[in-house]
């Protein structure tokens, strides 16, 4: 524990007379002043008693000029930690002006002109403005009244947490045509809407999972890393769509990958994945039409957990998913929304849920909603299956494929495909 030289005097109290105080004084002092040699380690110790001593003596020297009216900081509460940006800060001292507003407080060069009713003669207590760039640092608090101003008292301040709300939306903006081939250039485009409160600057990946080879998972990352415009980290605003582009050589010998865009804030807790590209050499892209939209709505027992913005350990995320108890069955639910505009004729959807990959681990059957022959424009209906896992042990990751073919055309309609992915982890 350190003490400071007028504590060790103020200790002694009246024990001494003040020649004595004065004899004491000059022993303390003497015995401190140590030179320091080259080559020798100068400690936090010796550096904060050296930093005690000297704020000690400018409250001496201030408290003697206080004699005549001046104001003194003594001491600031909170004590000993740094201080966040809007907190209540506690000025401890005396000659202050009995009315908060006479006093000119100035914070690190900025005036406060709002202080707590609770302030005194002996206290001034305000919030820390929002006024302070290049935190956390050390700012000099000083209280002038009647023309005399008190000693320069130093404040650590540090900024308030960065608190985002809101989210982030990632959706499609144009997608490769044309047969995708290894070993060359393709372009694909996203949007990002930010629906937060706060400015952001988004770290940009392509996140690529189910790769084939799976080897070939880090070179499409590498790839991308370099092909995003604009490029990472990309600022954006509340309220703001950014297009984010990406050119990309696909690595050599690729044969596969689910391909995603996934943006995350400064945080690091806002982040977002787009939907899934099915990227397959030799194959075109099946990119879901926006006319209907899949989204689960419900399970039908404990034996799954609908979970959202669900991650796998590729590193995807989906905004859907799954976890399901290893060798159980249960029944889930999605609805399906017909998203076209009023005044086209009805719609005919064919519904349909298969699993990506090892289909055999699991047993599909629909119960509802699979076949609707009429559904107007703007509509929604619900798809129901029943869903038994038969293999698989725990922890091991699969994604689901739900469907919804639209078979009519012609008179204003033209057949197409809408789907969404989701994942399913197996649990004890």
């Amino acid at each position: 524990m350190t003490a400071t030289l007028s504590e060790i005097l103020d200790a002694v109290g009246s024990l001494l007379t003040e020649d004595q105080k004065d004899q004491l004084a000059a022993q303390l002092i003497g015995s401190q002043l140590k030179l320091v040699q080259p080559g020798d380690l100068i400690t936090a110790d010796y550096f904060n008693n050296i930093t005690a001593n000297i704020a000690d003596l400018a409250i001496r020297v201030s408290a003697l000029e206080g004699t005549s009216g001046g104001p003194v900081i003594t001491e600031i509460q909170p004590k000993g930690v740094d201080i966040t940006i809007n907190s209540l800060l506690t000025v401890l001292g005396t000659g202050f002006n009995d009315v908060p507003e006479y006093n000119v407080v100035t914070l690190g060069g900025k005036q406060i002109t709002q202080f707590n009713e609770a302030s005194s003669k002996s206290a001034l207590i305000f919030p820390v403005p929002d006024l302070f760039t290049g935190l956390p640092r050390t700012v000099d608090l000083t209280v002038a009244t009647d023309g005399k101003t008190s000693n320069a008292f130093p404040v650590p301040l540090k900024a308030q947490p960065r608190v985002q709300l809101g989210e982030l939306i990632v959706t499609e903006a144009f997608l490769q045509t044309g047969t995708l081939t290894a070993d060359s250039d393709e372009k694909f485009g996203w949007d990002v809407t930010a629906n937060t409160t706060l400015d952001d600057s988004l770290t940009l990946s392509l996140v690529a999972s189910n790769a084939d080879p799976a080897g070939s998972a880090a070179a499409w990352q590498a790839a991308a890393a370099v092909g995003f415009a604009p490029p990472s980290p990309m600022p954006i605003n509340p309220g703001q769509t950014q297009r984010v582009n990406l050119t990309i050589h696909t690595p050599a010998g690729a044969k596969a990958a689910d391909l995603q865009l996934k943006v995350v804030g400064i945080d690091g807790t806002t982040q977002k994945s787009s939907p899934v590209i099915s990227w397959k050499a030799g194959a075109s892209l099946d990119p879901s039409s926006p006319s209907a939209l899949v989204t689960a709505s419900d399970v039908g027992d404990a034996n799954a957990v609908l979970v959202p913005n669900m991650p796998t350990s590729s590193g995807s995320s989906y905004p859907q998913g799954f976890t399901f108890k290893a060798g159980k069955a249960t029944q889930i639910s999605f609805e399906v929304v017909d998203k076209r505009g009023g005044g086209t004729p009805a719609a005919a959807y064919t519904c349909s849920a298969t699993l990506v990959a090892s289909p055999g681990d699991w047993t599909l059957a629909n119960l509802m909603g699979d076949n609707m022959p009429s559904v107007p424009a703007g509509q929604d209906f619900p798809y129901v299956i029943n869903i038994t896992n038969k293999a698989g042990a725990v922890g091991t990751e699969y994604l689901l494929r739900v469907q919804v073919k639209q078979t009519k055309s012609g008179n204003g309609i033209t057949p197409y495909t809408s789907f969404a992915i989701f994942p399913i982890k197996l649990t004890a």
